[in-house]
C-alpha cells in the first residue's frame, strides 16, 4: 500500500521537532515499520537501514544511519557515497525530509539484502549489530571520515569494523599524510592502522597509513624525496605481507625504505599486536628511535 506523507504543515525554518513532524526520530521509524522497511539497531537511539536512493537488494550491508538528536529530532547520514545527497549528516530542511520519505515510498523493500545482513549479525561480524559503539572517527580530509565500531560478541570477545563517511570513489587514501618538509627532515613511519598513526604522532614521530591497508604504487610516489621511511607491521600473517608489499612499492620509486622489528611482540595467525601494544607494554619513544637507527644501517 502506498504511503502518503502530508508535509504541507512543515515549516523548513522551524526546528521540526513537533511530535507529528516527519523529521522526528520516532515518527520516521514508525513510518518505516508501516512500510515493512528493514531496520537494525546500532545502539541506543540509533538504527541502520538500507538507503532507498543508492542501495538495492544486492547491497552487502545497510549504509543509512538514523539517529535521535536533540528533542527527538531525526539525524540521518548515508555512509555509502555522496550521490544520494544524504552524506552530509544532520538533515533538517523540508526538501531533504521530503526526498528521503518519498524515496522510501517508491523503492522496493530490500528483502534479500536484509536477510543476508541478519545472517551476518548472527555471526557477530557487522558493526550494525545491536550494542555496537562508535569508538573513533578518523579524519581523512575533504569531509571524509572513517568510523570505527566495536562490540562484544556472545562470548565477551571484542570485535571491530569500520564504515566510511563521504568517501565516494576516492580510492586508497593516506591518513595524516606527511608534509613535504616532514618528508625531507624526518624519518616517516608507515603503519597498518589509524590508531597507530595517532599514537606515534602523539609521541612526536611522523607517521601515516593507508585507508585500505596496502600501499599502492601511486601512493608510494607521494613519498618521493623522503629522507627515510620505516615500515612497521602488525604481528600476524597479513601484517608481514602488507609490510613486504609496502617496502617493495617504496623501493620501486627510489625511496629509502626498510622494515623495523619491535622486540617482544609474538607472531600470531590473526589479530596480531602492533606498535601501540608495544608502547603499552613499556616501549618508549627513545627505544623506538634506536631501533630505527639500527634497522637503517
Amino acid at each position: 500500500m502506498a504511503i502518503s506523507y502530508d508535509l504541507s504543515s512543515v515549516d523548513p525554518d522551524e526546528s521540526l521537532n513537533r511530535p507529528n513532524s516527519p523529521s522526528t526520530y520516532d515518527w520516521l521509524l514508525a513510518e518505516l515499520k508501516r512500510r515493512n522497511w528493514p531496520t537494525f539497531s546500532a545502539g541506543t537511539g540509533q538504527v541502520k537501514t538500507f538507503c532507498p536512493i543508492c542501495e538495492g537488494d544486492e547491497s552487502n550491508s545497510p549504509s543509512l544511519s538514523i539517529g535521535r538528536g536533540r528533542n527527538g529530532r531525526a539525524l540521518f547520514i548515508c555512509y555509502k557515497n555522496s550521490s544520494c545527497g544524504l552524506g552530509q549528516g544532520c538533515t533538517r530542511t523540508r526538501p531533504m525530509v521530503t526526498k528521503l520519505l518519498q524515496a522510501f515510498q517508491v523503492a522496493a523493500v530490500p528483502e534479500r539484502a536484509a536477510a543476508r545482513h541478519r545472517k551476518r549479525n548472527q555471526r557477530g561480524q557487522d558493526p550494525c549489530k545491536a550494542g555496537a559503539e562508535v569508538v573513533a572517527r578518523y579524519d581523512y580530509g575533504n569531509g571524509r571520515f572513517k568510523v570505527r565500531y566495536a562490540w562484544q560478541d556472545d562470548n565477551g570477545v571484542w570485535a571491530k569494523d569500520f564504515r566510511w563517511v563521504n568517501k565516494g570513489g576516492a580510492g586508497v587514501l593516506l591518513y595524516r599524510p606527511p608534509t613535504r618538509c616532514e618528508l625531507r627532515t624526518s624519518a616517516v613511519f608507515i603503519v597498518e592502522g589509524e590508531k597507530d598513526v595517532d599514537r606515534l604522532r602523539d609521541a612526536g614521530f611522523v607517521a601515516t597509513c593507508t585507508s585500505e591497508g596496502s600501499l599502492t604504487p601511486d601512493l608510494a610516489r607521494k613519498f618521493a624525496g623522503a629522507k627515510a621511511v620505516a615500515v612497521l607491521r602488525d604481528y600476524d600473517e597479513h601484517g608481514e605481507r602488507v609490510r613486504t608489499k609496502a617496502t617493495a612499492a617504496l623501493e620501486a620509486v627510489g625511496v629509502f625504505a626498510f622494515p623495523v622489528d619491535l622486540p617482544g611482540l609474538k607472531e600470531t595467525a590473526n589479530r596480531g599486536k602492533d606498535v601501540s601494544d608495544w608502547l603499552d607494554a613499556g616501549g618508549t619513544a627513545r627505544r623506538l628511535k634506536s631501533l630505527v637507527i639500527e634497522a637503517a644501517r
